[in-house]
């Protein structure tokens, strides 16, 4: 986990990482207290779309920073790009397993809620 999140860029990585964990945390916190389930799953819908976008940002500044790389050196190799290419996909595939983290403690928060109210 620690090289890809140093092969990624620690800027984008370790922010995803830490939002993986809290992501985490709230889904279980939603899933077990039924006072705060609203309040958790609005925030889990509001950090899994920001992981996601930030990811997507890294991604796009690294694609810039690796073009302007490759610009400006002669006889770039496929091994080079493809290297590039695959640190540059790094954040954005935390920021969407972030997202999906978030996307799945909503859905069972809303699943949970549905049978409460079934029950009544």
């Amino acid at each position: 986990m620690f090289k890809i999140i140093s092969e990624g860029g620690y800027f984008f990585m370790v922010p995803l990482a830490i939002l993986l964990i809290a992501v985490i945390i709230l889904g279980i916190r939603g899933n077990i207290s039924q006072s705060n389930s609203q309040k958790s799953k609005n925030l889990l819908q509001s950090l899994g779309l920001f992981a996601l976008v930030w990811g997507i940002l890294g991604q796009v500044l690294g694609l810039i920073e690796a073009l302007d790389t490759i610009e400006f050196i002669d006889g770039v190799t496929m091994n080079i790009v493809a290297g590039g290419l695959k640190r540059t996909f790094l954040p954005t595939f935390l920021g969407a397993i972030v997202f999906l983290f978030a996307r799945f403690g909503i859905i069972i928060i809303q699943w949970r809620e549905q049978e409460a109210i079934a029950e009544n």
